[in-house]
């Protein structure tokens, strides 16, 4: 039990590097070997805790598939209408928690990267997508008695839902007006969230999308 302790707390070492050398230099530009030089060890102690890059990039994918699905379940248990699952939503999606901040970060870089990312890389986070849609169809087939949608419908209003609470989160704690178009700036996204306007943001995007789902 000790030993696999040890093994987990070590392997969250070299994930830690990992980000925060993609924060630094981008997802491109960081190799196995930087990884090892700034962790001061050897390239065969890396390839003991994980098989290769690709492999220790798709666990970085599932640490934060888990976060999302516990996240997501913590929503739905103090959640009673569409409304309040919007709004819950919203607070916990806010929260300055620095290293998941840092996780979501580095899964920007990723998407930056499709076209130099593994096939299972580029498949894991289309499912990972895919997961997030799926999320609001069950929120809105939960609530149907109170949405005016019809089933056939409930799977692209799903996506839109999605998309536009996707699309406003990034615009709001990542998007930047410089050629890099996102930031990496963790202080950055901290600083924005504790923006005094955001919550009135929030209020006048919920108050549009149950415009267009009730």
């Amino acid at each position: 039990m000790v030993e696999k302790q040890e093994i987990e707390n070590k392997k969250e070492k070299i994930l830690e590097i990992f980000q925060k050398l993609v924060l630094e230099k981008g997802y491109s530009k960081v190799s196995v070997e930087e990884i090892t030089s700034s962790l001061g060890i050897s390239k065969g102690s890396f390839y003991s805790y994980f098989r290769s890059k690709t492999d220790m990039v798709l666990e970085c994918i599932e640490e934060n598939f888990w976060i999302s699905l516990e996240r997501q379940k913590h929503i739905e248990n103090i959640s009673n209408s569409m409304e309040s699952t919007l709004w819950n939503y919203f607070i916990e999606r806010f929260q300055t928690n620095i290293q998941h901040i840092k996780k979501e970060l580095v899964l920007i870089s990723l998407f930056k990267n499709l076209e130099i990312l593994e096939e299972s890389i580029v498949k894991r986070l289309i499912c990972f997508e895919k997961t997030y849609i799926e999320y609001w169809e069950k929120q809105l087939e939960k609530y149907d008695e109170e949405l005016n949608i019809l089933e056939e419908e409930r799977h692209e209003y799903a996506i839109l839902l999605a998309k536009m609470i996707q699309g406003f989160r990034m615009s709001a704690l990542f998007v930047t007006q410089d050629e890099n178009f996102f930031t990496t700036d963790v202080a950055e996204v901290l600083k924005r969230i504790e923006d005094k306007t955001i919550l009135n943001k929030i209020e006048f995007l919920i108050k549009n999308i149950l415009k267009m789902i009730k």
